[in-house]
């Protein structure tokens, strides 16, 4: 008679949100390169084993299938924070299904930051691409080094009006409120931030394409 095994742990799975910015340099070209190496390094749990060029190099082969990752329109923002005079940003927000803990999503997400010739200097100044990990899952983390929801979360625009484009019913872990609401409440709050989506998508493996 046979029985169940119950020896092998199963794969947990975790929808994570992560924020997409640039305002130096070819901003789209960053944003897609950013999604595309979101696709590869947060795939394969092993693809931190992988020197870190080859990782990054590994290409389409390894990207998750596209009903793992969705991405938000581009919007164009204006900057919040840091010093004056800079450059608009562009923002999109993308939804990833991973294996990873947060904290290895994080590791990653820094690599590829780094990758793209992210240098961190003056507090939110000019970025060439910059990756926040803005929710993972209902966790709700707080390390020196990692906090989800992400602090900030409900109060950029930015960040707000893409991820309501993916997740507008999706409740905040902390706030106990929906992104929908958040998103409405923030536009209140905060008219002065400027958010003006673009026509421009972003997806995994492909070129941009009209929206």
């Amino acid at each position: 008679m046979s029985s169940l095994r119950h020896d092998a742990a199963m794969p947990h799975v975790t929808r994570a949100y992560v924020a997409l910015g640039s305002n130096i340099g070819d901003r789209l070209a960053l944003l897609q390169h950013g999604l595309e190496m979101i696709a590869v390094l947060a795939a394969a749990p092993d693809a931190g084993s992988l020197p870190a060029d080859a990782a990054l190099a590994s290409g389409a082969s390894s990207m998750l299938p596209s009903s793992n990752l969705r991405a938000s329109g581009v919007y164009e923002t204006s900057p919040v924070g840091g010093p004056g005079g800079q450059p608009a940003f562009l923002n999109a927000v993308v939804e990833v299904s991973t294996l990873l803990h947060a904290e290895e999503l994080l590791a990653r997400l820094m690599l590829i930051e780094r990758q793209s010739g992210r240098v961190r200097g003056v507090l939110e100044g000019p970025r060439s691409l910059d990756l926040d990990l803005l929710l993972f899952g209902d966790q709700w983390i707080e390390k020196p080094r990692l906090h989800v929801p992400h602090p900030r979360l409900h109060q950029r625009r930015f960040v707000l009006e893409p991820l309501s484009e993916l997740a507008p019913d999706l409740v905040h872990p902390r706030l106990h409120r929906t992104i929908g609401h958040l998103r409405a409440a923030a536009e209140r709050e905060y008219p002065d931030q400027r958010v003006e989506r673009l026509t421009v998508a972003l997806r995994a493996g492909h070129r941009l394409s009209s929206r």
